[in-house]
């Protein structure tokens, strides 16, 4: 999920103030993660998890949706980041940063880490499940490879981005692309179970899309946005918060200064929102455009199709995130059949579903975004990463992985051989067959009887 960085794609200049230190992605020919983790304080009892006794508590995988929760993403220049170059004909006179639109310190500061413990975020602009699956084949069984005990990981929405124009023309095939991502994040889960890993899977949530009731992301008729969230950023400028420097020196009261963003952006406080208020008292327009949103449909062509095209090419994050839901909803009987291998093993596995913090107060549809609470059409912003960081860290907290490794009172079982209950026969995409040709072609109105 890292369209939106090309940019500013130059040599990552790190900066250790604001960034996550344990952060960059190990390269798959090395797998070194030297210097990407806090020493253990002594051996460890278990030795495939040679970080039992260290700090580094917990490493996340994932997307640019971990990726981005870092003040400098990875392989980025910070000041090519925060340089006031992007215009907005809605706030003329006033230049805004790529960096601002989104996470704004590092993952452990939304995770409200303590110096007690910290992370390692391997998380990887543009990655699906495809990508995290190969990075961890090819690193997990090398020695020079240390993670921590515990691991967190959110994935699929580049599974669908990736792929849009193929499921957008062929929206019958979505299952296999949604059965391919769930494959893959099985065999992710195996390797992280034959490594001893305790696992967490992350839920994801909605990205900006179209809506039944409100219709195309417009911001001039009050609903979301199409591009970059300037109305967030525009808040922050206006309490003088225009980079992570400015982000950082305010940490003492910045979550008072984000609820107060958030109040002020649509009426809804951090607090009312984590306690799952649904509606709010506004009155925005519907969009009622019925000419398929400026779609001009060819003689002889299929409407309704090409008004589904039309819908997806104006608001690109319905695609994905309809797919991601019907994705997450395979989570929990993925948990409830593979916990017991884990167990058995002395191990965890647990699933955390954030989806509904995430979704519009407005409208109460499942697949609609509250649009506060993102800086692009993907992506959060600092306010939607302290929302999921609180999630987040409540979990890590409840199941206590947070806290200093005690040794076992019998030494560990060796790493289990088996596939910790595995189901990976989903059916997956195939090429396209003739006769789907054949459908388009009537579709699109170049063939017709």
């Amino acid at each position: 999920m890292n369209k939106f960085l090309i940019l500013a794609l130059v040599v990552f200049a790190n900066s250790m103030l604001f960034s996550q230190p344990f952060a960059d992605l190990p390269d798959t020919q090395s797998c070194n993660t030297n210097s990407k983790f806090s020493p253990p304080m002594q051996t460890s009892p278990d030795p495939v998890n040679p970080l039992y006794y260290s700090k580094t508590r917990v490493t996340f995988f994932g997307d640019s949706r971990i990726d981005f929760a870092n003040a400098v993403p990875m392989g980025i220049n910070p000041a090519l980041y925060y340089a006031p170059v992007i215009p907005s004909a809605d706030y003329p006179g006033v230049s805004f940063s790529l960096g601002l639109f989104y996470g704004v310190s590092s993952l452990d500061f939304y995770l409200g880490t303590d110096p007690s413990w910290n992370i390692q975020n391997f998380g990887h602009g543009g990655d699906s499940s495809i990508e995290m699956l190969a990075h961890l084949k090819a690193c997990l069984v090398r020695p020079n490879y240390s993670i921590a005990p515990n691991v967190a990981f959110e994935i699929g929405g580049n599974d669908y981005l990736q792929n849009m124009l193929m499921i957008m023309l062929m929206p019958w095939n979505g299952d296999a692309y949604i059965n391919r991502a769930l494959n893959n994040i099985e065999r992710s889960v195996t390797l992280f179970y034959q490594k001893r890993k305790n696992v967490l899977i992350v839920g994801n949530y909605p990205a900006i899309g179209w809506s039944a009731i409100l219709g195309l992301p417009d911001e001039h008729k009050g609903f979301a946005f199409r591009t970059f969230n300037f109305k967030y950023q525009y808040i922050l400028h206006r309490r003088s918060i225009s980079d992570q420097i400015s982000f950082a020196n305010a940490q003492a009261s910045i979550q008072e200064i984000l609820n107060a963003i958030l109040t002020e952006y649509n009426g809804v406080s951090m607090m009312d929102l984590l306690g799952g208020v649904t509606s709010v008292a506004l009155t925005i327009p519907i969009n009622e455009d019925k000419k398929c949103f400026g779609m001009t449909i060819p003689p002889h062509a299929l409407a309704p199709y090409f008004c589904w095209l039309a819908a997806n090419i104006s608001a690109p994050g319905t695609i994905p995130t309809h797919l991601m839901l019907r994705q997450e909803l395979q989570y929990p009987e993925i948990q409830a059949r593979r916990r017991p291998y884990f167990q058995a093993q002395g191990l965890t596995l647990e699933y955390l579903q954030i989806w509904e913090k995430f979704i519009s107060p407005v409208t109460g549809e499942p697949w609609v975004v509250n649009d506060a609470l993102m800086g692009d059409i993907v992506h959060p912003n600092a306010i939607g990463l302290s929302v999921w960081g609180q999630q987040v860290a409540a979990k890590i907290k409840s199941m206590g992985w947070h806290l200093p490794g005690v040794a076992p009172v019998v030494p560990p079982p060796p790493p289990p051989t088996d596939t910790g209950g595995e189901v990976i026969d989903r059916p997956e995409p195939k090429p396209i067959s003739d006769l789907e040709l054949l459908i388009l072609c009537f579709w699109f109105g170049f063939c017709h009887l």
